[in-house]
């Protein structure tokens, strides 16, 4: 099947693709950004609660205070280890991905990789005698990286967007209680 995609599409349409895939990647460093972004006013605002949360607890006692004293702990808890999943996520949206021995191809003309562990002679011999077919491999083979870095990139910003949404569930609890005691 390899062969016959090599047959079917130029190298126009492997420039076109591999377009299409880079402005994947792309997409999921800027949702990655305007989520970090989110996640920075929402912790924000959950820090500015602290002192109406202090002042629950100067006007509560008994089992109330005890209760309360328990809903932080457990709410606080779980804020710092969403946050802080959160956060681990995205920043393995932005960490690039230029150390994986299984996507990095030697004398790929379409690479940053190759081209840079290239010295400038080599790069210009491999570039003149490089033909379109040859070219166009290249290209198939960077396409095939380059999804795999997008997928990689994808997945870690769907993880870091659903434990956000529990995140703006837990801060909006938290906004109840202190509605409800303050």
């Amino acid at each position: 099947m390899g062969d016959r995609i090599e047959e079917n599409m130029n190298k126009e349409d492997s420039y076109r693709i591999l377009d299409i895939v880079n402005s994947w990647i792309h997409a999921a460093d800027n949702k990655a950004s305007i989520l970090l972004a989110f996640i920075a006013i929402f912790t924000g605002l959950t820090f500015s609660m602290i002192s109406e949360i202090k002042d629950i607890f100067s006007n509560l006692s008994g089992v109330w205070l005890v209760i309360v004293i328990i809903l932080v702990v457990i709410g606080g808890s779980l804020y710092l280890f969403l946050v802080t999943y959160v956060f681990y996520n995205l920043i393995h949206v932005f960490i690039a991905r230029i150390n994986h021995e299984d996507i990095y191809i030697k004398n790929n003309l379409t690479s940053f990789i190759s081209i840079s562990s290239m010295n400038p002679k080599d790069y210009a011999k491999l570039a003149k005698k490089t033909d379109n077919q040859s070219l166009n491999t290249m290209l198939l083979e960077q396409i095939n990286i380059n999804s795999k870095i997008a997928k990689t990139k994808m997945e870690y910003f769907n993880k870091s967007l659903k434990y956000y949404v529990i995140l703006v569930a837990l801060t909006l609890f938290t906004i109840l209680i202190i509605n409800i005691f303050g």
